[in-house]
């Protein structure tokens, strides 16, 4: 917890606090984050059906197979409901 009272200097690595937890976000994976979540809500993924993924929407089974990787990553959420 005494790291929530820093401030990072890295643009590259850095933590963010959510949920009472701190979570260490790597710039360059963050980015490929927003741009699936992005093309997901393009396709009308739900924000819920990008946090909790199920089988139903396997017409895009590339893009699917990139949510359930990024699913096991903590920032996933943060990044699904910071993009619109």
């Amino acid at each position: 917890m005494q790291l929530m009272n820093r401030v990072s200097t890295s643009r590259e690595t850095y933590y963010v606090a959510f949920e009472d937890s701190l979570i260490f976000v790597d710039g360059k994976k963050i980015e490929e984050m927003v741009n699936v979540a992005k093309e997901a809500r393009k396709l009308k993924f739900t924000k819920s059906d990008l946090v909790n993924p199920s089988v139903k929407r396997w017409e895009h089974v590339e893009l699917c197979k990139q949510i359930l990787r990024y699913n096991k990553n903590p920032v996933w959420e943060v990044v699904v409901y910071a993009v619109d």
